[in-house]
């Protein structure tokens, strides 16, 4: 099927899943990207449309048998008019979200109050490159649906289960779990011993850093040690080096 009208309906829902609020709507969420569409697979992801550039088809077409799906062709025009790209690839999908309370594995990440979704994607990233299976998500966090923290993300969303949780729920956990902060006023990370113990990475806003709710339940504050007049570091990079040296 080839699309040629900008008032097609399933434009007006790839349009609608930019939003967090059309997210919700349809239980869906955007996945836009030749680099990231071409390494995952059905078991990776529920994708349920996908969308190829008229001029890219032939040399896209082979998405369809990796994911499984039935490509739409779109007009140049209108697939350039609903990309949330400055240059599209040419290859966009609509996925399911299958959202999991399961949460494994012997290290963890806590992120609190993570507004920016380039951070977002980038700890995402290195989570996975870590093996981390979990995510836990607590307070007000950009919503890890974004198509900016897809991307940003670079497919590691897919690998990496993301959790919601709240304060109730953080304290089951740490009868199981060290839960540690990163924070400029903690101990030196190089005076850390972790003795094989299941722990919990959390990492807090720029703005705001690590909530008290969560400060007071750790039961160590670590520190990156910096010299020279620099006091803090982005989050993205503070969790990334926390969790290759711990």
């Amino acid at each position: 099927m080839t699309i040629i009208s900008s008032q097609n309906a399933k434009l007006k829902k790839i349009k609608a899943l930019r939003s967090k609020k059309g997210r919700d709507k349809y239980g869906a969420y955007i996945v836009e990207g030749v680099n990231i569409l071409k390494d995952l697979s059905p078991k990776d992801a529920k994708i349920i449309e996908l969308y190829l550039k008229q001029s890219q088809y032939q040399k896209l077409k082979f998405l369809e048998e990796s994911l499984g799906v039935q490509a739409y062709i779109v007009a140049d025009a209108l697939f350039d008019a609903v990309s949330d790209t400055k240059t599209p690839s040419g290859a966009l999908a609509v996925a399911q979200i299958t959202e999991s309370k399961e949460i494994s594995g012997n290290t963890l990440i806590m992120l609190c109050g993570i507004s920016d979704a380039g951070n977002m994607g980038t700890i995402l990233r290195t989570a996975a490159a870590r093996g981390v299976k979990t995510a836990l998500i607590y307070g007000d966090c950009v919503d890890i649906y974004s198509p900016k923290v897809i991307r940003a993300a670079m497919g590691a969303s897919f690998y990496v289960n993301a959790v919601k949780i709240d304060y109730k729920e953080i304290d089951n956990l740490l009868r199981s779990y060290d839960l540690l902060g990163l924070d400029a006023c903690g101990k030196s990370i190089y005076d850390y011993e972790r003795n094989n113990k299941k722990i919990i990475i959390a990492v807090g806003s720029e703005a705001h850093g690590l909530p008290q709710s969560v400060k007071e339940r750790c039961a160590e504050i670590l520190s990156l040690p910096m010299e020279g007049k620099i006091e803090s570091l982005n989050a993205a990079v503070s969790i990334s080096i926390a969790l290759y040296m711990l």
